[in-house]
């Protein structure tokens, strides 16, 4: 079970998402990947804070990431979104891979927050480069943020995904929101069924929030 029912309507989502996008693409206050973050996190937000299970959200899911595919693979006028960009594509692949799956967003969390810190953080506490671009200072952000935002790995063990996801960040290069993506799932599926436990049928196929 989720730690809170959803809270936002999708007449609210819309609502909330309007100023939102529109603050990302027309803002002078931000840097483009300042504008990118912003809506990274705040996106995110408003997705944890919905109903999966409502029709509407997720037709209005699939809706958004058409079009963002379609932008971002045909156009330019996301001015922070690069041709094609992967990151964006792949956000949004998961963001529409729960609502397939009936995966409240709140067990992604960590794609939402931690690499916009991590960005955040490293592009403004100067540090020794580790790899690449990747700083120390936001590598720490990084760890920091996914550790504190599992929201169904026990206490103990929060650090050590948080490791996981601060290594993948540092690793992944363009390819981080996939594989941090893929690790959450799979990270949620094995708390679902612990090795060592068996599973009826029934679970398997709850294994994602499938069956309510």
């Amino acid at each position: 079970m989720p730690p809170f029912a959803p809270l936002l309507t999708v007449p609210a989502l819309i609502c909330l998402s309007l100023p939102l996008l529109l603050f990302v693409q027309f803002n002078t206050l931000l840097p483009p990947w300042g504008s990118r973050k912003v809506l990274h996190m705040g996106a995110g937000t408003l997705f944890i804070l919905c109903d999966v299970h409502d029709p509407l959200f997720a037709a209005g899911m699939y809706a958004v990431a058409i079009t963002t595919a379609y932008l971002v693979s045909r156009t330019r006028l996301i001015h922070f979104a690069s041709l094609r960009d992967v990151g964006m594509l792949n956000y949004m692949f998961f963001c529409a891979l729960c609502v397939t799956l009936k995966l409240p967003m709140v067990y992604i969390a960590p794609l939402f927050y931690a690499d916009p810190m991590g960005a955040i953080v490293g592009r403004n506490v100067p540090s020794r480069k580790l790899v690449g671009s990747k700083s120390l200072s936001g590598t720490v952000a990084v760890f920091v943020t996914a550790s504190l935002t599992f929201v169904e790995t026990p206490a103990w063990t929060s650090l050590a995904s948080g490791a996981a996801v601060a290594a993948i960040e540092l690793f992944a290069g363009k390819w981080d929101n996939v594989a941090i993506g893929a690790y959450l799932l799979l990270h949620h599926a094995a708390l679902r069924h612990p090795p060592g436990t068996t599973a009826d049928a029934d679970d398997a196929v709850s294994t994602f929030g499938l069956r309510a």
